[in-house]
């Protein structure tokens, strides 16, 4: 929730720069986002998580074990450059120092400033991007990536949201197995 909210105020297509935190809970809590009901959404994929070409990973278990989770990638997404991984330690070392958050925000802001410094021609681009390339100009330093912090939420939450979420959670028995 508090991810979705910091995306949503960061580009400007979705014209909510200036909202706040507790509105939007109160539209995430609706199923009225984007994605309708974040909960459903997660579950028509969650019963996918052994299909041979999905992988099913948490993102507090990337962040405790980070050496761990990029291996665990690489060999869903590639064996050869799994085993590249495993044999070459400088390389690995290398992969989960530019997949840290500090790295990947510095070129995160070196890409964006790319993408605005070339005019986009008509005949090259879908419309979709076009529009995009627009409205992210109106905000091009928006924070794409923002803290990578595991339990930020925390700050956002009060203690009627933090119940409120917990009960919704929990009401639907299967989270238990994905969330803990």
């Amino acid at each position: 929730c508090v991810s979705f909210f910091h995306h949503t105020r960061a580009f400007a297509g979705y014209e909510f720069s200036d909202g706040r935190f507790e509105d939007f809970f109160e539209v995430f809590m609706k199923g009225k986002n984007e994605y309708e009901d974040y909960f459903e959404h997660v579950l028509s994929w969650y019963s996918h998580r052994n299909d041979p070409n999905v992988l099913f990973i948490h993102y507090e278990d990337m962040k405790n074990d980070p050496r761990k989770a990029v291996l665990e990638i690489a060999e869903f997404l590639d064996k050869d450059h799994h085993k590249l991984l495993v044999e070459n330690e400088e390389m690995l070392r290398n992969v989960i120092e530019h997949s840290d958050i500090k790295s990947m925000k510095v070129v995160a802001v070196e890409n964006f400033e790319k993408f605005f410094a070339n005019p986009l021609e008509e005949d090259d681009v879908p419309a979709g991007l076009r529009a995009f390339h627009e409205a992210a100009k109106r905000q091009p330093n928006a924070g794409f990536i923002r803290k990578g912090i595991v339990g930020d939420w925390k700050q956002h939450f009060n203690a009627d949201m933090n119940k409120r979420m917990e009960e919704k959670i929990l009401a639907r028995s299967f989270y238990k197995r994905i969330l803990y």
